[in-house]
């Protein structure tokens, strides 16, 4: 953008072009050091130091926050040192020091992290979604549905093997969204893997590997509506003419993750297989059973099934 109704931009000395938007001048420059930038235009002058953050360091953010979600095995606190962390580097390459981007870095979770992503329409939508699914889901259990689902269930899942491929083709059933399928196959399954002896972490692994992925490639999804809205502004920004919703179907045929993770599970489940700590845990779960502290943690008393609730179907 340069014209004779708007001034010279000069960055370092240089002409350059720049872009007006929402009254708002871009200008385009790679930083890949720390180095001051002059900025002239007309009689403003401008100077600033900055220095770039370098790649390496995004991943610490998430990785400190899943370091301390096992450690003090609590997600909120884990998530909110995460972001802490990643806000202080933010700041602390913006030129402060150290003490004092630690500040900045609480201060902006608040006002401009938290409140922003609360007063996005798409989050929270997300957020009203999962709050009307796990009413239902509790009004279910309340009512006896859950019990009778479960009642129902239990004559296909007789085996641990058999209760974990029921878990499996629950996940794949349940496909409009992958919120509601945990809620849904985590909480109705939940009874049944533990009274076969499944332990808790297979049952987590099997509903989540199956909730992401089906909801990620089934034709009619809550994601896909949000796939098909990005596909739907890449194709606005390159001109083509072209349908979203086409893009996207063409675009399942390199869908390698969903698919084969579908499979991987499904062929865990034939062959009655596991590794690691997974396998330390079925063990574990096949001779002791679940034990009341494993029922316990990490799941609130409304959602289980108490026995003097009528099983409904």
């Amino acid at each position: 953008m340069q014209n004779a109704d708007f001034p010279k931009i000069l960055l370092n000395g240089k002409s350059v072009e720049a872009e007006l938007k929402d009254g708002v001048i871009h200008i385009p420059f790679k930083y890949l050091k720390k180095e001051t930038t002059h900025i002239q235009i007309g009689s403003f002058d401008f100077s600033k130091t900055n220095s770039p953050i370098p790649l390496w360091m995004s991943i610490f953010p998430p990785l400190i926050a899943i370091l301390m979600a096992l450690w003090i095995r609590e997600v909120y606190s884990a998530l909110f040192i995460g972001i802490l962390f990643g806000t202080t580097i933010i700041y602390f390459y913006q030129g402060s020091n150290l003490f004092v981007a630690v500040f900045q870095g609480i201060f902006s979770f608040i006002d401009t992290y938290l409140i922003t992503t609360l007063s996005d329409r798409g989050h929270l939508s997300i957020i009203i979604f999962s709050l009307l699914i796990g009413g239902m889901v509790n009004l279910i259990t309340k009512n006896g549905g859950m019990k009778g689902v479960v009642n129902v269930l239990s004559r296909y899942a007789k085996s641990p093997q058999s209760g974990q491929l029921v878990t499996w083709i629950m996940g794949v059933a349940i496909f409009f969204d992958d919120y509601a399928n945990t809620l849904v196959v985590g909480n109705t399954m939940r009874p049944v893997t533990d009274k076969l002896r499944v332990s808790r972490e297979k049952l987590a692994y099997i509903v989540d590997s199956t909730a992401a992925p089906v909801a990620a490639i089934a034709f009619i999804t809550t994601w896909i509506g949000a796939e098909i809205s990005y596909i739907q502004n890449g194709i606005d920004t390159l001109n083509l003419d072209e349908s979203a919703y086409n893009v996207f179907l063409n675009s399942l045929v390199y869908s390698f993750y969903p698919v084969f993770t579908l499979i991987f599970i499904l062929i865990l489940i034939y062959r009655n297989v596991d590794y690691g700590p997974m396998l330390k845990a079925e063990r574990k779960a096949r001779t002791v059973g679940i034990t009341e502290q494993a029922v316990n943690q990490g799941f609130s008393n409304d959602l289980q099934i108490s026995d003097a609730i009528k099983a409904r179907w």
